[in-house]
């Protein structure tokens, strides 16, 4: 029971903060730029999923569940502080306000997800995070290494089609296919590449 009184109070903090949130964006923008800190509070966020995917991945539930509760602490302040005062770039778009709905909401369920022992489902929504904060910073023209990255990895995923079934080297347009979607790949990576800070 105390497991299932977690996620309900959890829950609760989660749907307060949503709210907060909506409210926050109703009262209109404040009129600050702080792009930098902006995408840093983001990535303190995205460094908390991906440590909560690497433990789901694991099958470890505990400590993804302690990674979650911090990923929800990182989520509240980065709304506390960019829920309507957003950087210039993104005052029109129209993703925004879903975005601060949604990434509370997903948190909520990969929690309950992996109370349920669903940690694949758990792990469904963390990606669903990632690929929609990528998606609100794509529509107003900010890229990060972490986008490259989603094109990246979907470049990789069109290539290992070949992986289980390897290429029929006597047919042409399988040669062809091949090719363009290792090319592909390999721009991925070489542009991914040349966003990574020299560290």
């Amino acid at each position: 029971m105390s497991g299932q009184h977690s996620v309900i109070a959890m829950r609760r903090r989660l749907i307060s903060v949503a709210t907060a949130v909506a409210l926050l964006v109703a009262t209109g923008p404040m009129l600050a730029d702080d792009l930098a800190g902006f995408n840093a509070a983001i990535e303190d966020v995205a460094s908390h999923s991906r440590a909560a995917l690497g433990y789901l991945h694991n099958r470890n539930g505990d400590l993804a569940a302690v990674e979650l509760e911090r990923m929800r602490d990182a989520w509240g302040a980065f709304a506390e502080r960019f829920g309507r005062d957003r950087p210039e770039r993104f005052r029109a778009n129209a993703r925004y306000v879903t975005m601060l709905v949604d990434v509370p909401t997903r948190i909520v369920a990969a929690v309950i997800m992996i109370n349920f022992g669903r940690p694949d489902v758990a792990a469904g929504s963390l990606h669903a995070i990632r690929q929609e904060l990528s998606a609100v910073r794509r529509d107003s023209g900010v890229e990060l290494l972490a986008d490259c990255v989603l094109d990246a990895n979907a470049a990789m995923e069109s290539l290992l089609v070949y992986q289980d079934a390897p290429p029929d080297w006597d047919r042409p347009a399988t040669v062809t296919d091949f090719a363009q979607k290792a090319a592909a790949y390999g721009a991925a990576v070489t542009r991914c590449d040349a966003m990574t800070p020299p560290p």
